[in-house]
């Protein structure tokens, strides 16, 4: 009798085990799955990123070139202005000689 107890018993423990085995088999397998799904989101996350960075590159590439036109326009300017002071300086200057001129007739 005591034997067949300890058999009843064991049979329990080895249900329960068996339980146990199952539940940790449904755990790891709802792990593997979020664990998919988690990598697919760490990829599109990824894909994202890298277009990103790669239209950041674009924008510093076009930052660049607007910085140059800007610089070349500035210069451009500079040289106008440095032309409309000489323009101005020579029309002074032929304004004096005309009324010079005028006076002296």
């Amino acid at each position: 009798m005591g034997a067949e107890r300890r058999l009843g018993g064991l049979e329990q423990q080895t249900l329960g085990l068996e339980d146990q085995i199952k539940a940790l088999g449904d755990a790891l397998s709802q792990t593997e799955t979020q664990n998919a799904g988690l990598r697919g989101e760490i990829a599109s996350r990824t894909e994202a990123l890298a277009a990103c960075e790669a239209r950041l590159e674009e924008c510093a590439a076009q930052h660049r070139s607007v910085r140059a036109e800007i610089a070349s326009l500035s210069e451009a300017l500079g040289d106008a202005h440095r032309e409309v002071e000489a323009l101005v300086g020579n029309l002074a200057e032929a304004k004096r000689e005309t009324s010079d001129g005028r006076e002296r007739e």
